[in-house]
């Protein structure tokens, strides 16, 4: 049967219509999809899951940021206690935010390969700068308003005539003094617990980038 001529035919004729089935099911199918993923881009699912996740990143990083000015001062009181001095004064920028006016900003760019994703930069950005204490956002009392400014500038001061002057020899021996063991060691606490936070931040950035 084989080599019936009819035979081949037929069995070409069946393979033919085969193909067309599948390649009516192949269309059928890509249509489906091509029009569920229209529908998943329009029905701004993906948007507000990257909102969120991108929210809770910057929760992580300001909480992170908290941990970290927390440690710093446990740190600067416990070696101040060790060397008999008093409690330094809490910076005020250790009670400082960054911002969370982010809304402006695009959740990804895929036209720029070196930022894609613009807003998550600059959430790491305004972090790193508010641990500098470059960028002061003071925490609200009460209302949710930013504390005013602190005024700074003014009149000069008027020197004190009775305040006895600092000679050049005073200030050298001043800048020689050498540091206490404490105080070396508070130092280099503190420059560990800065490496660790920019290490976290990183971790944070790079997981969040990866996502």
């Amino acid at each position: 049967m084989i080599e019936d001529i009819q035979t081949k035919e037929e069995m070409h004729q069946r393979v033919e219509d085969l193909h067309d089935i599948l390649f009516d099911l192949i269309e059928t199918k890509r249509d489906e999809c091509l029009d569920e993923r229209k529908n998943i881009i329009n029905s701004g699912y993906l948007e507000s899951e990257m909102e969120f996740f991108l929210n809770n990143i910057q929760t992580l990083l300001q909480a992170e940021l908290f941990r970290t000015f927390r440690v710093m001062q446990l740190l600067s009181d416990y070696y101040g206690l060790l060397d008999r001095k008093e409690l330094p004064e809490i910076p005020e920028f250790y009670q400082n935010q960054f911002s969370n006016n982010y809304d402006t900003i695009a959740l990804e760019n895929v036209d720029d390969l070196n930022n894609p994703f613009p807003r998550l930069e600059k959430m790491i950005n305004d972090c790193l700068k508010v641990f500098m204490g470059e960028d002061e956002e003071p925490v609200a009392a009460v209302g949710g308003k930013k504390a005013p400014p602190v005024k700074t500038g003014g009149s000069p001061k008027k020197e004190d005539p009775k305040k006895k002057k600092i000679t050049g020899k005073e200030v050298v021996e001043e800048e020689k003094k050498e540091e206490t063991q404490w105080e070396t060691e508070k130092k280099k606490a503190l420059n560990v617990e800065k490496a660790i936070f920019r290490y976290r931040v990183m971790v944070i950035k790079n997981v969040a980038a990866s996502r």
